[in-house]
């Protein structure tokens, strides 16, 4: 359901659904107070119907300006999305900005986000916007709650998303459709005679996220009724308030991020361990760093509580806990195709990759030869003089010849053929040696480095998973 009607019938139909869907009365009071207010279009039916219900409010409609992003992800139909949101954006009459990511193909759903909001960012600067205004539903607050349960999120995190989120920048995200479930926003559309666009890989449930929303919650509201959403809704609200008087306690202590960008942190020696937790993830989401979770981010909160001093790799930016308190050393590209040192120390980078010499003796190399440790999280390789190890993201074309191969093959499709999940794929590190590939996590190493029996130096990685759901099957 794609085609435009003509200008007058699309926005009756506008109207009519935007007013049987109306606003959430705190989000339009604030929304009331912004000359300008910027409208997040992607052009499905989430955003649409956000789209409607703003439009259909007289007292809004003239403040709105669209901004659509192309991520470039899904060759023609990223650009058709585009195009038919500015097609949109004319009949409507409201203005409209359309940018796009430089690279194309592929990517991690964390860098996408990232790079939306970033452009988000500098297109409402340029508009002197504050309000952000985002389609998320009642479906989505209950997707986002299992998700992050299940990767160890804490109470603000398991709160998200909020009707109403303010930034230190004097910026903000509205949801006016939070309390909405998705159902309700498509009937509207649908009845009303509004297209929208649709986004096929919304359909692949190799993805945790949509394999939620087809699986697990039909599974659920079968299991409890359709107001086992009521009782989520609950539980996150709960914890929403318990995280507003978490961070007052912050602002007690002095453990708030300062305007100079670092945390003091001496005061939280011994605190509780969600505090701790809470002041962490503010230091770090006013860096931009939305996805907090994991290995690395726990071991930094565990760091704090205990008073110890380290360095960690997360977000693509190297941090210091050193007398009391926690800052940047230096921000990097992150995840990308620059290929970054990968030193030999044992310690983990924010890929999760760890590089260390090993001595492989006969009870190892017996292990080995069993199949017993497999290579999906750890292997051993002949050591090469001089050793340039190197890792980054996968990029399209990278291949190798893993061990007992007789040819090279595409990485992609050794992880295919392994039935990786796709969004587990886009976050797996390549490690190099002199910029050819050696390993990715969950396919064999290159069979130019293989072992051929007990040594006394060897090159071992590991990789364990810096997101605690994004991992490989063992």
């Amino acid at each position: 359901m794609e085609a435009l009607p003509a200008s007058p019938e699309l926005r009756a139909a506008l109207q009519v659904a935007g007013r049987k869907l109306g606003l959430d009365n705190s989000v339009r009071e604030r929304l009331l107070q912004e000359p300008v207010i910027a409208v997040a279009v992607s052009g499905g039916a989430d955003s649409v119907a956000l789209l409607a219900a703003l439009s259909a409010d007289d007292a809004l409609r003239s403040r709105l300006y669209i901004l659509h992003y192309d991520h470039r992800v899904r060759g023609a139909e990223s650009a058709g999305d585009a195009y038919w949101v500015a097609a949109l954006s004319a009949a409507l009459g409201i203005p409209c900005e359309i940018g796009q990511r430089e690279a194309v193909g592929p990517a991690s759903e964390t860098n996408l986000r990232r790079d939306r909001h970033l452009w988000f960012a500098k297109a409402m600067a340029k508009l002197g916007a504050r309000a952000l205004c985002l389609g998320h539903h009642l479906d989505d607050r209950m997707e986002t709650f299992l998700l992050r349960s299940a990767r160890g999120a804490g109470v603000e995190g398991l709160a998200a998303p909020r009707s109403i989120q303010g930034f230190r920048d004097g910026t903000f995200r509205l949801r006016p459709l939070l309390a909405r479930r998705r159902r309700e926003l498509r009937a509207a559309l649908f009845d009303a005679g509004v297209p929208w666009r649709e986004d096929a890989t919304n359909n692949d449930t190799t993805v945790s996220r949509n394999r939620v929303r087809a699986e697990v919650i039909p599974a659920l509201e079968a299991t409890f009724g359709s107001t086992w959403a009521d009782g989520v809704v609950k539980v996150a609200d709960n914890l929403g308030e318990a995280a507003d008087a978490l961070r007052a306690w912050l602002a007690e202590l002095g453990a708030l991020p300062s305007a100079a960008g670092d945390l003091s942190v001496k005061g939280l020696v011994g605190r509780p361990r969600t505090l701790c937790r809470l002041a962490c993830s503010e230091l770090l989401w006013s860096h931009g760093v939305e996805d907090v979770a994991g290995t690395i981010f726990e071991t930094m909160v565990d760091d704090v509580v205990s008073g110890q001093s380290a360095r960690y790799t997360l977000g693509g930016i190297e941090w210091e806990l050193a007398a009391g308190v926690l800052k940047v050393v230096e921000k990097s590209t992150g995840w990308g195709e620059k290929p970054r040192p990968l030193v030999i120390d044992g310690s983990r980078t924010e890929s999760g990759l760890t590089a260390a010499y090993v001595k492989v003796d006969g009870t190892l190399w017996a292990s080995l030869s069993r199949g017993d440790i497999l290579p999906t999280h750890e292997v051993y390789l002949r050591v090469m003089d001089p050793l340039e190890l190197t890792w980054r993201s996968r990029l399209p074309g990278d291949r190798y010849q893993p061990l007992g191969s007789a040819g090279t093959a595409k990485v992609s499709d050794l992880l295919i053929d392994r039935k990786v999940p796709r969004e587990v794929r886009e976050q797996l590190p390549v490690i190099m040696i002199k910029g050819e590939v050696i390993w990715v996590p969950g396919a064999p190493p290159a069979d130019s480095l293989r072992l051929s029996g007990p040594c006394e130096k060897a090159l071992r990685l590991t990789w364990q998973s810096p997101s605690l759901t994004s991992d490989l099957p063992r």
